[in-house]
């Protein structure tokens, strides 16, 4: 029983880290370069616009009002 236990909790721990890596890496991108790249419109942060006039070029982000886009362990925080 207890080496399935610690089967059930390798397979969890798999399935989760590798569900975490988009999450990781967006959050990396918009951390480092100011910016991310979102096809399918999962993360908890939006872009609002882009401005582009000349050289001046203005994204604005929010917080996503779908409340389903933020992490659980961020809830309270959001």
């Amino acid at each position: 029983a207890c080496e399935a236990d610690l089967q059930v909790i390798q397979l969890l721990r798999r399935i989760f880290s590798q569900s975490i890596k988009p999450l990781l890496r967006i959050i990396s991108q918009f951390i480092t370069i100011g910016t991310f790249e979102d096809p399918f419109e999962e993360f908890f942060v939006e872009k609002l616009y882009n401005k582009n006039r000349g050289e001046d070029k203005t994204t604005i982000y929010r917080l996503s009002e779908d409340s389903s886009k933020t992490p659980i362990f961020m809830k309270d925080a959001a």
